[in-house]
């Protein structure tokens, strides 16, 4: 974790990681999609350093590799659930169906009572996934209801950055490497900066 204190130092907060980040705090989820290394979990985990900084809440901190870990999430505490690239594993098409009472359960028992108050403690739920792996898991879930843990308006495409947002990671970038990990840096020129403004990523971190 004190890796990614020192990367978080140098994060970047674009317009898709602020659109997340209001997500979360309307509705309590957020799921950052897109292309491999194109900055999902780090957007996660920067949402969550700033959750655990907060002083109105005291989050329990739980990472969930699988479905079966959903259960053991405490009711008589604040949650926040970090869930790193679901529906990727190789077994997710025989899991599909448990992942998706497990993930119906923890809405169903935090959510909603939530808006009937009748849980005063809260959970977050934080999901990465890869590009249209949520579409993929839905529609081989066509038969059933799509949990709304899932719902389409909360997802965020991370590929979209502006050219200014480029210009910003690539400078922490730089920076980073220079300074945490004492890189020699060739120059870079106006035309790789405008390389890197016109492409459509995934250009990652920060």
């Amino acid at each position: 974790m004190t890796y990614y204190r020192t990367i978080d130092d140098y994060f970047v907060e674009t317009s898709t990681y602020k659109r997340g980040e209001d997500l979360f705090q309307r509705y309590g989820i957020v799921i950052w999609t897109g292309r491999p290394g194109c900055g999902k979990t780090l957007d996660a985990i920067h949402l969550i350093m700033k959750q655990h900084k907060r002083k109105d809440i005291k989050w329990t901190f739980r990472k969930i590799r699988s479905f079966g870990e959903l259960s053991y999430v405490e009711q008589d505490e604040n949650t926040l659930i970090f869930i790193d690239n679901v529906f990727f594993s190789q077994s997710t098409e025989l899991d599909l169906k448990e992942w998706w009472i497990a993930l119906n359960n923890v809405y169903e028992n935090y959510f909603q009572q939530s808006e009937r108050g009748e849980n005063l403690h809260r959970v977050g739920v934080v999901i990465t996934a890869r590009e249209n792996a949520v579409e993929r898991a839905c529609s081989l879930m066509e038969k059933m209801n799509v949990t709304p843990l899932l719902r389409e308006d909360v997802r965020i495409d991370v590929n979209v950055l502006t050219e200014d947002e480029k210009e910003d990671i690539l400078k922490g970038q730089i920076e980073f490497a220079m300074k945490e990990m004492k890189a020699i840096i060739p120059k870079i020129d106006d035309k790789f900066r405008e390389k890197i403004k016109e492409t459509d990523g995934p250009i990652g971190f920060p």
